[in-house]
């Protein structure tokens, strides 16, 4: 009798254990994420809080860690990387951005200790098939890779800071320009700079003249930016233009400039933070691109959907974003989806292959604007 109660009691707790949820009855996917930003970065902070909502959703188990501003550099970076995933609680899908000059490196550390790897935010080299093929061919491990296309948005705000500039000026047959392009290890500043480059190419094709008086390297944010901002606008006054590569390079800049210079100076940068938005509204930032701050997002999305389905969902392993430019004229459209955080409202699943059968007809439709 004992005998019998025993196996009835044990065949019960086995058809509890099947009617679970799935999310109950398995352990959480792990995720963890290595941000290059301090907690209060405009940019990160923006991605990391959108992640934290769709992770959520997903119901990952999702973790922040974070480079301190001593370890931007490759060899720290890659030393992170395999603190992270050969300790004792590796997660299942890492996320961060590929840094330059260690790319094999940490494609083969991903494979050997078979983490899945989702590359972010910084562009590939352009020769990148040739090196490591594309992601899911020589290197299993490597899942996909999500970052803006920034040298289309590097034309898009030289053109847009020009054509401002030449309706403030309309009678200067020369516009000067200075151009700031970030750390020379971001392949995102240099990027961005190469796609400036091409558009005063073009401007200067087409009748219009620009003269790009200096273009300097320097860290994103801090002492270094503003030492040579100030030698800089000493050698050359305020020039016409200001091309920037992230609001909180603007925020620095405009900082150290007298108010004759801000009126007379269009400066435009990345990133639609939230000081950024606010120079747009007080007139002395004149254009902000950005919305890549969901590239954190559809990693997440691609994660969920590899947890999910397999290799069935990884018919695409390369998506170039776009980003969309904001300046005073259609401040409006966006003013009240920035304001209200309307990103972190938003359901996330329905972005899936797994809960969505368009998505999985026409693959994804990596675009949240205002209205979605």
């Amino acid at each position: 009798m004992i005998v019998l109660f025993s196996r009835v009691l044990l065949c019960c707790s086995l058809l509890l254990v099947l009617a679970l949820p799935a999310a109950l009855a398995q352990q959480p996917v792990r995720i963890t994420l290595l941000s290059p930003g301090a907690a209060d970065d405009p940019f990160w902070s923006e991605l990391e809080g959108a992640m934290q909502v769709a992770a959520r959703q997903f119901e990952f188990d999702f973790k922040i860690e974070r480079l301190s501003h001593k370890e931007h550099n490759r060899f720290s970076v890659l030393s992170r990387y395999q603190e992270i995933i050969e300790g004792p609680n590796k997660p299942d899908y890492f996320i961060s951005f590929f840094q330059r000059g260690i790319e094999q490196n940490s494609l083969e550390m991903f494979e050997k200790n078979r983490v899945h790897f989702i590359s972010i935010n910084t562009g590939l080299p352009s020769d990148y098939a040739e090196q490591f093929g594309k992601p899911g061919e020589r290197y299993q491990y490597w899942l996909s890779h999500v970052s803006p296309d920034d040298y289309l948005a590097g034309k898009q705000l030289m053109h847009s800071l020009v054509q401002q500039a030449s309706q403030k000026t309309p009678d200067k047959d020369v516009l000067t320009a200075l151009a700031f392009g970030g750390p020379t290890h971001s392949q995102v500043g240099r990027q961005r700079l190469l796609g400036m480059r091409a558009a005063l190419a073009e401007i200067n094709s087409e009748g219009e003249k620009v003269a790009l008086l200096q273009r300097v390297f320097s860290d994103w944010r801090g002492e270094e930016l503003v030492q040579k901002a100030q030698a800089l606008f000493k050698r050359h006054s305020y020039p016409d233009v200001l091309w920037v590569p992230s609001d909180g390079t603007a925020i620095d800049l405009l900082a150290i400039m007298p108010e004759q210079a801000k009126r007379h100076t269009t400066v435009g940068s990345f990133d639609w933070s939230d000081l950024g938005i606010a120079k747009i509204q007080q007139g002395q930032l004149y254009a902000s691109i950005g919305g890549h701050f969901l590239d954190g997002v559809w990693a997440l999305v691609i994660a969920f959907d590899h947890a999910n389905r397999g290799e069935l969902a990884m018919s695409e392993t390369v998506f170039n974003t776009k980003m969309n430019i904001i300046t005073m004229d259609n401040l409006l459209d966006y003013q009240q989806w920035l304001a209200n955080k309307d990103w972190l409202k938003a359901d996330y699943r329905r972005f899936t292959k797994t809960h969505n059968s368009f998505v999985r007809a026409n693959g994804y439709d990596f675009n949240l604007v205002p209205g979605d």
